[in-house]
């Protein structure tokens, strides 16, 4: 799972230390992840949203996070250096950045 959810850049060192502490999921949240609920589109109800995608994620493909952002009317933005895991790894300091400026200029 380590190959899968972390970028191929990450460090070993760190994905020993990330690895060490990963458990499985519950079952209320593998539910959650596969099962099909209705879900009313952010931009309906008037949630600014912002969808942002690590170019290197082997779990969700760059058509369903365009697809998911392009559903709820919600700003796209796809980060090179990071897997599924964004926020760890070398551009995670980044990512956390830019959502905080995402979020300020909203007044969020």
């Amino acid at each position: 799972m380590v190959d899968i959810l972390f970028s191929k850049r990450a460090r070993e060192a760190e994905l020993d230390q990330h690895a060490a502490r990963m458990e499985f999921e519950s079952l209320s949240a593998a539910f959650e992840a596969h099962v099909p609920i209705p879900v009313v589109p952010a931009f309906v109800l008037g949630v600014p949203s912002l969808v942002v995608a690590g170019a290197e994620d082997r779990l969700i493909s760059p058509f369903a996070s365009v697809r998911t952002a392009l559903y709820h009317g919600a700003e796209y933005r796809m980060e090179d250096e990071l897997g599924h895991f964004m926020q760890t790894g070398s551009g995670a300091r980044r990512v956390a950045g830019f959502i905080l400026d995402w979020l300020e200029q909203r007044n969020l």
